[in-house]
């Protein structure tokens, strides 16, 4: 569940079912429609479903360009795509994944899609290396259990045996080895970095907002992990950005966030383009969606730079 991959690419992340946004970023970095002409690779965060209006269509798409570029396209994992979250109908509502295959396929047929679906998310990768230099993931640095190092854990994540869950939360069946894969898999999928009103505990870490099993990472987390597996930026997504980017954690954290307009918002959407050992960011804004201007509709004329191009982040 760890790749080792090396640049040229581009990385995006969350999607939430926003075929628009999909598909702008795709028609310019994927050359004459076909990965086997596009020099590079395509990393995707994870949360490609869930809220927006097309996550089938995005997570069919996905799934679709890995089976015919397997080596060129690498999706990673997200907290949506653990079936506890993508089946809260209560929560999202119509926005859910598990509504939306109901409402495609019926009741019956939806319940087989759904449950497909999310055998193949519980297979994807958790985290990815670029250059032995960028940790990549959906959410953030796992926090040390008793008597594991940062450096285990990445062995840990590159065993082949490292179990594949379609839920994330540990309960009084799961033997030890059950539960810290779970433990390992939920932070790597959940946390985020902390902010600086943050109360962090004597191992760099506090609470956070999502609830009281995640958790927040600061700065003395996110050095120790930096220098203990000899890293040098941590790449997540899972929040949105006001222009789709966002870097902190004194310039070693990189969010990127690729659904525009995001929940009924004004966002930008945001993508990485990392080669020659520098990190670009991309960030532009679409005109909001309304009926002149439906999910899906061919936008390559409608857009803007969101703002003045963000100087390169060098790596060695």
């Amino acid at each position: 569940v760890y790749l080792e991959l090396s640049s040229p690419m581009y990385i995006m992340g969350d999607l939430h079912g926003s075929f628009r946004d999909a598909m702008f970023f795709l028609h310019r970095v994927v050359n004459f429609e076909h990965m086997k002409y596009t020099p590079g690779i395509l990393l995707f965060l994870g949360d490609y479903i869930d809220r927006g209006p097309a996550s089938i269509e995005v997570a069919a798409m996905l799934l679709a360009m890995k089976c015919m570029s397997p080596s060129t396209i690498y999706l990673l994992r997200g907290n949506h795509e653990t079936v506890e979250v993508n089946s809260n109908i209560s929560q999202y509502g119509k926005g859910s994944f598990l509504s939306q295959c109901y409402e495609r396929f019926g009741e019956e047929m939806g319940k087989q899609v759904h449950a497909a679906f999310n055998y193949v998310f519980a297979q994807m990768p958790l985290a990815a290396c670029v250059d032995n230099s960028v940790f990549c993931v959906h959410g953030g640095i796992p926090r040390p259990v008793s008597g594991w190092t940062y450096a285990k854990y990445l062995e840990y994540l590159k065993s082949p045996d490292f179990p594949r869950h379609l839920d994330l939360m540990p309960n009084s069946k799961d033997s030890p080895e059950v539960v810290l894969s779970k433990i390992v898999a939920h932070g790597l999928l959940w946390s985020d970095p902390a902010d600086s009103k943050t109360q962090l505990d004597p191992m760099g870490f506090g609470t956070n907002a999502r609830g009281a099993s995640t958790y927040t990472y600061g700065r003395p987390a996110l050095q120790a992990f930096l220098e203990e597996t000899n890293l040098q930026f941590v790449v997540r997504a899972h929040e949105a950005k006001q222009e789709g980017l966002r870097i902190c954690q004194n310039g070693r954290v990189l969010t990127v966030f690729t659904s525009s307009n995001y929940c009924g918002g004004d966002n930008a959407a945001g993508a990485l383009y990392i080669a020659s050992n520098r990190l670009r960011m991309i960030s532009v804004r679409h005109p909001p969606t309304n009926k002149n201007n439906a999910e899906g509709d061919d936008l390559r004329q409608q857009w803007r730079p969101a703002q003045a191009p963000h100087p390169p982040m060098q790596y060695k």
